[in-house]
């Protein structure tokens, strides 16, 4: 089974006032993508990520669990070259 997750790099700010809290966000996620990265999880290779976003994906339930993945929905499109268009 095929799990996903939808990382949005658009809201890595949202809550900044200050470069400071910048960096702090920019760690956060540095940190969860090297645990995601050593459990296994990998970026969809037919996903585009041109438009700040990426879609993450495991095969093993736990780690699905664990973040948050979930099934793709079964109508998920696909742009002409194959590219997977996330749904916002």
């Amino acid at each position: 089974m095929r799990y996903e997750f939808v990382w949005c790099n658009k809201r890595l700010f949202s809550d900044a006032n200050t470069i400071e809290d910048m960096i702090h966000s920019l760690k956060r996620a540095a940190d969860l993508l090297r645990a995601l990265k050593k459990r296994g999880v990998t970026l969809d290779p037919d996903c585009c990520v041109c438009d700040g976003h990426a879609v993450l994906v495991t095969d093993d339930a736990a780690v699905a669990d664990e973040f948050g993945f979930e099934e793709p929905e079964e109508d998920d499109d696909l742009a002409p070259h194959g590219e997977r268009h996330v749904k916002k």
